[in-house]
C-alpha cells in the first residue's frame, strides 16, 4: 500500500481517520505546551603557563613546575567527566547536564557546555564548573610548593553569558508524536476497513444462502393438504389447453333423454342459478351403443348395446 492508497482509504473511512487526526493534533499541541526548549550556556577557561624559570639559559636550568598547560588541561577535563562530580552537583541542586572538552584549535582552552530547561540553571551550572576548574588547577600544583610566578594560572574567557535556545528536544518530541499518531491512524483505518469488508462479506454470504434456500423451497413439490389443512396445499399449476379432437372424435352424440323432453320435465329454476349450475357435457369414448347406432340401430337398443 502506497501513500495514495492510504489517503484514499482514509477518505473512504473518514469517520475513523478524522477523529484520529484530531487526536494527533491535540497530542502535538500538548507536546508544544509541555516540552520546554533547552537553554544552552557555554563557558571557556584557558590555562596560562608559568611566568618564570630558574637559571634560564644555563645547562643546569630546569622548570620548577612539573606541569605544562597541555597535561594539566587533560587532567582537568578528565576530572570534569568524572561521575562523582555529576553526583556532587546534583546533591548541590544543579539539574543541568553538561559536557566538557578541550578546544579543537587551542589545546589549553577548556570548553564547558551546560543545558537545562531553565536558562538560569544552565548559567549557574557553567559558573559552578568554572569555579571547580580554578580550584582543581590550584590543587594540582599546591603540593609542589611553587614560588610565586612559577605556577600555572587560569583565565576565564566567558562565564556562560552567551545563552542559546535549543529546540532540538521539541523537534524530537514532535517527530515521535507525529510518527506514533500516523501509525495509529493507518492501523486504525486499515483495521476498520478490514472489519467492515469482512462483515459485508458475511452478510452477502448469508443473503446468498437465504436466496438459494428460498429458490429450493419454491421449486420443491409440497405435499397436498389433508385433514384440517395443517399440511401445505400444492401450488396451483397452470391449466393445460384441451387436446385437439381427432377426426374419429368428431361424431354425433346421442343424448338421453332428448333435450326436448329434459326441458319439459325440468322444474322452473332461477336463471342466475341456472347459469351457476351449467353442466358441460363432454363426448364419450367409443362404446357398443355407438357402434350399434352406426350399424343402423336406434336409441332403443342402448340398453342391449351397453350390456
Amino acid at each position: 500500500m502506497d501513500i495514495w492508497d492510504a489517503l484514499k482509504l482514509m477518505a473512504r473511512r473518514w469517520y475513523v481517520s478524522v477523529p484520529m487526526v484530531l487526536l494527533t493534533l491535540v497530542a502535538v499541541a500538548w507536546t508544544l505546551l509541555t516540552v520546554e526548549p533547552r537553554h544552552t550556556s557555554d563557558g571557556h577557561i584557558m590555562l596560562v603557563p608559568p611566568r618564570i624559570e630558574i637559571n634560564p639559559g644555563e645547562d643546569s636550568s630546569y622548570e620548577v613546575n612539573p606541569w605544562d598547560t597541555d597535561a594539566l588541561t587533560a587532567a582537568i577535563v578528565t576530572r570534569l567527566r568524572n561521575r562523582a562530580l555529576f553526583e556532587q552537583l546534583a546533591d548541590e541542586g544543579y539539574r543541568a547536564t553538561w559536557e566538557a572538552d578541550t578546544d579543537l584549535q587551542f589545546r589549553s582552552v577548556i570548553v564547558i557546555q551546560a543545558s537545562s530547561d531553565s536558562p538560569g540553571d544552565a548559567q549557574a551550572t557553567v559558573q559552578r564548573l568554572l569555579q571547580f576548574v580554578e580550584q582543581e588547577i590550584a590543587a594540582q600544583q599546591q603540593q609542589y610548593n611553587l614560588p610565586a610566578g612559577a605556577e600555572i594560572t587560569s583565565l576565564r574567557l566567558d562565564s556562560g553569558e552567551n545563552l542559546e535556545v535549543a529546540r532540538g528536544n521539541q523537534a524530537r518530541a514532535l517527530v515521535v508524536v507525529l510518527g506514533i499518531g500516523g501509525i495509529l491512524i493507518l492501523v486504525t483505518t486499515v483495521s476498520t476497513d478490514v472489519l467492515m469488508r469482512s462483515r459485508a462479506r458475511r452478510r452477502s454470504d448469508v443473503a446468498q444462502r437465504l436466496a438459494a434456500a428460498a429458490d429450493q423451497a419454491h421449486l420443491a413439490v409440497p405435499v397436498a393438504a389433508k385433514g384440517n389443512g395443517s399440511e401445505p396445499a400444492p401450488p396451483s399449476t397452470p391449466a393445460q389447453p384441451p387436446a385437439r379432437a381427432s377426426a374419429d372424435d368428431r361424431r354425433p352424440v346421442n343424448y338421453w333423454p332428448p333435450p326436448s323432453q329434459a326441458a319439459e320435465s325440468a322444474p322452473d329454476r332461477d336463471p342466475e342459478a341456472a347459469d351457476n349450475d351449467a353442466t358441460i357435457i363432454l363426448p364419450l369414448a367409443k362404446s357398443g351403443w355407438e357402434r350399434q347406432s352406426r350399424s343402423g340401430g336406434n336409441a332403443g337398443d342402448f340398453g342391449d348395446a351397453s350390456m
